[in-house]
């Protein structure tokens, strides 16, 4: 006990206690290995510098630090504090941000109610509106819509939308039966998808198309890509490894 706290006095122990919550909030929050946990407490001061500068400091990495603090709130608390904020300041900006928090609550028909009020005037022909739109009507079982919006979205999509694009409508196609072109999407999408996100759902779709050799080969190829990698691009495509491996 006198150990505990001899390391939480002094004139770094309220920073070292600071660090040491925020280290195992992620840990436990982007569930991490458990090892980490026996090295932030049985190393103490290196272990958890160790921690933040090889787990947390990578997700930081590019993005705002306020950004990555709104990631860890409840859905519920974000779509609270967006509604105020859209009462003190309607504008469409705020409309697609609170739109993009029903949708992670699961209030999807309240997301699409403000997409579509926010697709008029200068947003009509937004391609991330429409994309976004298309996302919540897919998430919400709506394929005729959703293979309409993304058909109208491609026409025109900026370069770093095809990708996404092209994934929901082979995702859309595979749900509503058309297995070719959803097969050829699929292809074209991983050509110009940033991320293992749309060979992840390609493996999954050959998966269940019966071509189990041609899913197993894209999830090498994606275990391949991630071990070669980065650290940063590791952590953000672990997701699509860890579902890529239960394929197998």
């Amino acid at each position: 006990m006198g150990f505990l706290q001899n390391l939480f006095s002094g004139p770094f122990g309220a920073i070292y206690g600071l660090l040491v919550i925020v280290c195992v909030v992620h840990l436990f929050v982007r569930r991490n290995d458990l090892f980490w946990l026996a090295i932030l407490f049985l190393i103490p001061y290196l272990g958890a510098l160790a921690y933040f500068i090889t787990q947390v400091l990578p997700e930081l990495r590019g993005a705002r630090v306020l950004e990555a603090v709104e990631s860890f709130k409840p859905a519920g608390m974000r779509v609270k504090d967006l509604e105020r904020q859209l009462e003190e300041l309607p504008t469409a900006q705020n409309r697609i941000l609170l739109a993009l928090a029903y949708r992670d609550a699961g209030q999807l028909e309240r997301a699409e109610e403000l997409l579509i009020q926010t697709r008029q005037g200068v947003f009509k022909s937004d391609p991330h509106v429409t994309y976004d739109l298309a996302d919540v009507t897919f998430r919400a079982g709506k394929l005729e819509e959703t293979q309409i919006l993304l058909r109208e979205l491609l026409e025109a999509a900026p370069e770093e939308l095809r990708g996404r694009g092209r994934l929901l409508l082979a995702r859309t196609l595979e749900a509503l039966g058309s297995a070719d072109e959803a097969e050829t999407l699929y292809q074209s999408a991983i050509s110009s998808f940033s991320g293992e996100e749309a060979r992840y759902f390609f493996a999954a779709f050959l998966n269940a198309q019966g071509k189990r050799d041609e899913a197993t080969k894209q999830v090498a190829a994606l275990e391949r890509n991630v071990k070669r990698a980065s650290n940063q691009y590791r952590y953000a495509q672990r997701e699509w490894l860890e579902r890529a491996r239960k394929l197998s």
